[in-house]
């Protein structure tokens, strides 16, 4: 080999050897997001408790590039079991101390849901969660606690007050 080859081969193993040396010492551990971390705490909570639920990636494109689900679709979506009779839930997860962090189409579709008799949550924790399906049975199944639980933010507030003409 010339001398112009190894200059350049041995160029590029100095750049290769950097490079692996570079990779190994930066590499972290993926982060879990807070969500998710209240999503596996909940999931196992619910599933000792009776529920059948699927978690629903609402965010998630398909190949051709369409949501999977509609605006507003809770992350826990599916069923609760008491006395042998199944009654829709859908629950919608936040990090821990962010239940407020609530859009107005996850509001009104938990709103709409509530109203019809299923079992709605938006929740950080299976405390939280736990303390609501205690007051909701204890209450024989009021729709009202649940619909009273939902948190209203500044946005919400402004929506509901928004009585304009469309036109």
């Amino acid at each position: 080999m010339n001398d112009f080859k190894l200059r350049i081969k041995s160029s590029v193993e100095r750049f290769a050897s950097k490079q692996l040396e570079s990779n190994t010492r930066n590499k972290r551990a993926p982060r879990k997001s807070p969500e998710k971390l209240t999503e596996k705490q909940v999931m196992a909570w619910c599933k000792s408790r009776d529920f059948d639920l699927t978690v629903i990636d609402s965010g998630r494109m398909d190949s051709e590039r369409i949501k999977v689900s509609e605006v507003g679709v809770s992350d826990l979506v599916g069923d609760l079991c008491i006395d042998g009779v199944a009654i829709a839930s859908y629950i919608e997860l936040k990090a821990e101390g962010q239940r407020k962090r609530v859009s107005i189409s996850q509001y009104m579709f938990l709103l709409r849901k509530a109203r019809r008799g299923s079992f709605v949550a938006v929740t950080d924790g299976v405390a939280h969660i736990s303390s609501l399906l205690s007051r909701w049975l204890d209450s024989g199944r009021d729709k009202q606690v649940l619909i009273d639980d939902l948190p209203v933010n500044a946005e919400i507030k402004r929506y509901a007050l928004d009585d304009s003409p469309l036109f």
